[in-house]
């Protein structure tokens, strides 16, 4: 029988690390064991190691755990031990596609929600995320929609990801990812798997990807998810721009106009299904030579108001 130690210890140096796990012990007893399928993403806050754990396999109702920190004393040899546990989790919580599933490492993909630049690993079944602080694996199943916008300055285009559960980043959480490509710049790269695999994969993948970066992402993205890619219907406005420059609040962004819903980017990401619409009401209206502005107020059936000045 397993004995198990409850003492408060120091057990950084005691971690043990593997492809299937992560297992504290201390004098042969074993603390705690966490698969790591179970985990979402490593991170390291100041001074504490921070794994958090996914929580799609949980239900509702029930309680979770969420999250687990390890306190580390700010003592050069003790940082260095974390920073090498840090990596070596993050490292071992990337395995959970066979290498003939992995498809293209992508580099320093400009993020705008969360923002910063992500080295994007694109799977089978997921985008792993591997960030300077942060580490996301972004399931196509927790996918349920995807934007393509070209802005109105026509210099960079926007590609929005809606999740079914939030990424987490500490206690922030992202319902919305929006990667900020420019127009203008273009790849060449070189798929792994094989011709033959590829084309089982989706007809339209080749061995060699090139083109506008953002062309190329979103090809790839919706070969392999499966996803249909919405963009803007053909509104727009009086000055031929196709979104609504405003602002929700303190936070300024632009309003697109799709066929069956509206979306408000940048912060805070804001997705409007006309069909959840029960009015809108337009206020503030100014049209004179010198200024033309207006509100517009959206009342939604479940009683939400949301307003954006124009």
């Amino acid at each position: 029988m397993q004995t198990f130690s409850t003492k408060g210890i120091n057990i950084l140096k005691d971690l043990d690390v593997d492809r299937n796990s992560v297992r504290g012990v201390y004098n042969e007893q074993l603390v705690f064991e966490i698969p790591n399928t179970l985990i979402n993403n490593c991170s390291i806050i100041k001074n504490e190691l921070v794994l958090e754990f996914n929580d799609a396999d949980q239900e509702v109702a029930s309680d979770f755990m969420t999250e687990m920190r390890l306190y580390v004393h700010q003592q050069s040899e003790e940082n260095d031990i974390m920073e090498a546990l840090e990596k070596k989790i993050r490292d071992n919580i990337a395995l959970g596609d066979k290498s003939d599933d992995h498809l293209v490492v992508l580099e320093d993909l400009p993020f705008a929600v969360p923002r910063g630049k992500y080295t994007a690993d694109l799977c089978r079944r997921s985008i792993k995320l591997h960030g300077s602080s942060y580490n996301y694996n972004i399931l196509y199943q927790n996918i349920t929609k995807a934007f393509l916008l070209l802005m109105p300055d026509n210099q960079n285009v926007c590609f929005v990801m809606g999740f079914d559960k939030p990424l987490r980043q500490g206690q922030t959480v992202y319902k919305f990812a929006i990667i900020q490509f420019k127009v203008d710049v273009e790849v060449n790269f070189e798929l792994k798997p094989d011709e033959e695999t590829l084309k089982r994969i989706d007809a339209s993948l080749d061995k060699m990807m090139m083109g506008k970066y953002y062309e190329v992402f979103s090809k790839l993205f919706k070969a392999v998810s499966g996803i249909n890619i919405i963009i803007p219907s053909e509104f727009r406005t009086s000055k031929s721009e196709n979104a609504i420059k405003c602002s929700k609040g303190a936070k300024q962004g632009y309003l697109f106009v799709m066929s069956r819903s509206l979306l408000f980017i940048y912060k805070p990401v804001i997705h409007i299904r006309f069909e959840d619409i029960a009015r809108v009401e337009f206020h503030r209206i100014t049209n004179n030579m010198s200024n033309r502005n207006f509100d517009i107020e959206i009342i939604t059936k479940d009683g939400q108001n949301l307003l954006f000045s124009d």
